[in-house]
């Protein structure tokens, strides 16, 4: 439940800004999520070769925060994401 509400929050702000492409993209943004909800340490991981496309996933994640706050049976101070942004 808890990721069905991170990758729905994700996709409320994704707006990948692409011109039509012939080539698929895909990157990879990795982010801490805060016991609070707080995004913290967002970085591209893997570039998809086009900076906007990059850009524009990473700003999804950004402005996606805060996330709800993790779940109280989450022992750790962070959860570690590498999410996956595909066109």
């Amino acid at each position: 439940e808890y990721l069905e509400h991170l990758v729905s929050r994700i996709e409320e702000h994704w707006d990948p800004l692409v011109a039509e492409s012939q080539a698929a993209l895909k990157t990879t943004v990795f982010f801490k999520i805060l016991q609070d909800g707080t995004v913290s340490e967002a970085y591209v991981e893997a570039s998809s070769g086009l900076i906007s496309f990059d850009r524009a996933a990473l700003k999804a994640i950004v402005d996606a925060s805060p996330i709800v706050p993790l779940p109280e049976a989450f022992r750790s101070d962070h959860l570690g994401v590498y999410f996956d942004f595909e066109y």
